[in-house]
């Protein structure tokens, strides 16, 4: 996870997670590139050997080898992290308090984590076993999301709340046989309707996703055969791009200057350009003017929604 408050390509916050088990929780983060070199990520946590005290305790029932990490809005980024409890930092990873019951299911490690980038008060998390849970208030403890298990009860892979809607979001999940992509329009229901939003996609692992930022219609989805894209919001699917191996992707991030970027397994970083957004145009008749098919002159409005 980088913070994304920095000014320059120097100073700049980045955290990262390895080696958690249930008896050592923590992560590891530097405040300069300069220090991102091997030996120089200070570890904050429990458990390691030199590591440094922020609150973690080591009692989790159940954590990941790469326990996930995300981050939030505000400045410096809240940072969040899972084992069988939810952790939040709001002092850039010096410190964190637990913001979930503990832990939130007896044996079964948090699997993804997913934070509105509008409001940090909007959280979910899944579970390894295909649980969800979360809270749009920012209360504890968090709530059964879907407490009638229309999604699969299988790992789940990715949670991702819509940049532009704190109220629509993604849930994805790492397993064959099954439909891989879920969304609700309603999460700020007591229980959110869930349905699925994969076709197209082979049932095979979805283990990436994102949520274009400047047009939530816009969807990606890394899956163990590549990449899919969606321009209606995951009404339908097709493989995006052309040049990629069939090869595992495992995430997926939209970069500064339009560019996807993923992460396979073992054939390295790619990238693509995606395609500028066209601006919306929007013509009015000024008022007070003759019928259009006269010569008279005619006044027009023109208003640019966006420009890319």
């Amino acid at each position: 996870m980088i913070d994304q408050n920095a000014t320059d390509v120097t100073n700049v916050r980045m955290f990262h997670t390895y080696f958690n088990q249930t008896n050592a929780m923590g992560y590891a983060r530097v405040t300069t590139t300069a220090s991102a070199t091997e030996g120089n990520w200070p570890f904050f946590g429990c458990g390691f050997g030199g590591s440094t005290p922020n609150g973690m305790t080591c009692a989790a029932t159940a954590c990941l080898f790469y326990a996930p990490i995300e981050g939030g809005p505000g400045n410096p980024n809240t940072l969040y992290i899972g084992s069988d409890v939810l952790y939040r930092s709001s002092d850039g990873g010096t410190t964190v308090n637990k913001v979930s019951q503990e832990p939130v299911s007896s044996g079964v490690a948090i699997s993804a984590i997913g934070i509105s980038p509008q409001n940090d008060n909007v959280r979910m998390v899944g579970l390894a076993n295909g649980g969800l849970f979360g809270t749009t208030t920012g209360v504890s403890p968090l709530v059964n999301l879907d407490p009638g298990n229309t999604v699969p009860n299988n790992f789940v892979a990715r949670t991702v709340i819509d940049p532009n809607d704190v109220n629509t979001a993604y849930v994805t999940l790492s397993a064959f046989g099954v439909l891989g992509v879920w969304k609700t329009t309603n999460l700020n229901n007591p229980t959110p309707t869930w349905t699925s939003a994969a076709s197209g996609i082979p049932q095979v692992p979805v283990n990436g996703f994102v949520v274009d930022p400047s047009n939530s219609n816009n969807l990606f989805a890394g899956t163990d055969i590549g990449v899919y894209g969606s321009t209606d919001a995951g009404v339908t699917w097709t493989p995006f791009g052309t040049g990629l191996p069939v090869v595992a992707v495992f995430d997926v991030a939209i970069a500064p200057g339009n560019k996807l970027r993923i992460a396979t397994h073992g054939r390295g970083l790619w990238e693509t350009a995606l395609a500028a957004v066209a601006p919306t145009v929007t013509i009015n008749q000024a008022a007070g003017q003759v019928d259009p098919t006269t010569t008279s002159p005619i006044n027009f409005t023109v208003v640019f929604d966006q420009i890319v």
